[in-house]
């Protein structure tokens, strides 16, 4: 049971929280085990998938509206991804960079299907993180010998083949737990008791390399502070992976104090709830998913009205049609698309937005090669209709019209 929970506890962390290239930071939070079977999605896709999918796509996004510099990307620090159960396919926060999957959405595809899943899994990301990134927006077995002259019995040579195929099946399941770089260190271990020695050493070390961690968690726990730009959840899920850490090392911490750092690290906008939540809760009761409930709560109050106008300008720089669209752009140029995708020549408005406007942008990228990223680099500054003309010579109803009726005549 103790090596089940350390295991868990490291593989959560390395899950949870990754820097990724360019020192971004990656969130990947599955809140669905457990809610109506809906575990199956880390048996199927599983965080770590998603982790890979996220940094993949920040590259690919990146490399294709030639954002190499950072002062060619829009600032973004970190990105968070909730699988959660909700009505709908996906949502993005921008105000927060927070991308929403629905976990019934992508496990609607048949459960043999995995590769649909994935497929479709991919597509969400690539979709969703554009608007992100976008411009705009330890006992083994005893070994035992058997004697040359045959002396043990059948019972002792049974018990030891048994567990010689329990290790070998053990040392098996270890080895394709971890990662490709950390999978050379165990090929050494012969058992599986050697293995996890290895791993042991590994991610906790001897015990005064566990003090000298432990020195520096407790460190970064009391330090830690909730930024302005973050949400409450991305707090609270840094705050976790410490406390986890230091629960792996061997170190206990009450709920409570992690409830009064958590209170104390809020910044000036959360006082008011703050002074409220300790003046009317006991603390020494006070649950840390109540906690965050609470803090989530008055979280969304606040951001409902800066959303609101967020997208009322978002929707004065750019028709809402043309941000899904190049978003799906994106998606198609990464080749996680559906089958039931509009196909080109499709649609009744240029805007219409997501596959029909991808589609669109597709063929205005075959008439100038770079043509949406340079969109794109003008649409920094503001949208104007004016932008098709000026880099196509034409205006987009121009542009439309022709588009269609090329394919009308296939």
């Amino acid at each position: 049971m103790v090596r089940s929970i350390y295991v868990l506890c490291f593989i959560t962390l390395a899950a949870g929280l990754v820097h990724g290239a360019y020192d971004m930071e990656y969130f990947v939070n599955d809140v669905t085990s457990g809610i109506h079977n809906q575990d199956r999605f880390e048996q199927e896709i599983g965080v770590n998938y998603c982790m890979k999918t996220l940094i993949s796509a920040t590259e690919f996004i990146w490399d294709l509206f030639q954002q190499s510099t950072p002062e060619d990307r829009k600032s973004v620090q970190n990105i968070t991804l909730t699988i959660e159960d909700m009505k709908g396919e996906a949502y993005t926060n921008t105000s927060n960079n927070e991308i929403h999957v629905s976990a019934g959405y992508i496990l609607s595809y048949p459960a043999a299907d995995v590769e649909g899943q994935r497929n479709e899994m991919n597509g969400v990301i690539y979709h969703q993180l554009t608007h992100d990134l976008w411009d705009i927006v330890e006992d083994g077995y005893e070994e035992q010998e058997i004697s040359k002259a045959g002396k043990e019995t059948q019972e002792k040579q049974q018990t030891y083949k048994e567990n010689k195929k329990k290790d070998a099946k053990a040392l098996f399941l270890i080895q394709q737990g971890v990662s490709k770089n950390l999978f050379p260190r165990l090929l050494p271990a012969t058992t599986s008791k050697q293995a996890w020695e290895i791993l042991k050493i590994e991610f906790k070390g001897s015990e005064k390399v566990i003090s000298i961690k432990l020195q520096s968690l407790w460190r970064e726990f009391d330090n830690l502070l909730m930024k302005d730009t973050e949400s409450i959840q991305v707090f609270f899920t840094k705050v976790s992976g410490i406390v986890n850490q230091i629960k792996c090392y061997g170190d206990t911490i009450p709920d409570k104090k992690i409830v009064e750092k958590t209170l104390r690290s809020l910044p000036p906008k959360y006082d008011h709830v703050a002074a409220a939540i300790e003046e009317s809760k006991d603390l020494s009761t006070l649950s840390l998913h109540e906690l965050i409930g609470s803090l989530e709560a008055h979280e969304k109050r606040i951001n409902r009205s800066t959303e609101q106008s967020v997208e009322q300008a978002f929707q004065s720089k750019a028709p809402r049609g043309l941000v899904e669209g190049i978003a799906d752009y994106v998606r198609m140029k990464s080749g996680f698309i559906p089958s039931q995708w509009a196909q080109p020549g499709v649609g009744d408005r240029w805007d219409q937005g997501y596959d029909v406007t991808a589609r669109f942008l597709e063929y205005l990228e075959s008439l100038r090669n770079g043509f949406v990223t340079e969109l794109n680099k003008k649409m920094r500054l503001g949208y104007s209709d004016d932008d098709f003309v000026q880099l196509l010579g034409k205006n987009v109803g121009q542009l439309w019209t022709e588009y269609k009726l090329r394919y009308a005549k296939r």
